[in-house]
């Protein structure tokens, strides 16, 4: 299985991210039809393309909080320079316990972007990377995203529903 990869120009990008990859994973729906015997494999091929970011764009699991369980093990196997951040999307929430559902994620490093944002440097540039929660299930809520978001020329938005 090959990886698609797909060129995003971005205007007023600052040259200290040239060539910066994001390897974007969302939809997993972990559960009785996937496991990390799919999962393993997935996320090891996407570790060896070697990305500078790996975003997981929610609905990680399909409806249990355990299940997050299952894919926090094999997020274990995904690696990237600046880490892992994370959104979460509409059945994420349906487990009744999205906290938990993070907690998982950020006990293996993902951080969780619920209404936040990050700065990512490189050589002295910085972007700001907002995350935003779910448009349906959770609380969105961007204007709080921007106003934690550090002031960069380049701002990119995380949303599991745009």
């Amino acid at each position: 299985m090959e990886l698609p990869r797909i060129e995003v120009p971005m205007r007023g990008l600052p040259a200290g991210f040239d060539g910066y990859t994001i390897a974007f994973l969302s939809d997993i729906h972990a559960g009785p039809y996937l496991g990390t015997d799919v999962l393993n494999p997935l996320f090891r091929r996407v570790t060896e393309a070697k990305p500078d970011l790996i975003v997981l764009g929610g609905d990680l699991v399909n409806y249990s909080v355990e299940e997050a369980e299952e894919v926090a093990n094999a997020i274990k196997n995904l690696h990237a320079k600046d880490g892992i951040l994370s959104v979460p999307g509409n059945h994420d929430h349906y487990t009744g316990d999205i906290n938990r559902v993070v907690r998982y994620l950020e006990k293996e490093g993902v951080q969780s972007l619920v209404n936040d944002s990050t700065a990512i440097s490189r050589r002295g540039d910085y972007i700001s990377i907002l995350g935003v929660d779910d448009g349906g299930a959770g609380s969105f809520d961007l204007a709080r995203a921007r106003e934690r978001s550090r002031d960069t020329k380049t701002r990119i938005l995380l949303s599991h529903t745009p």
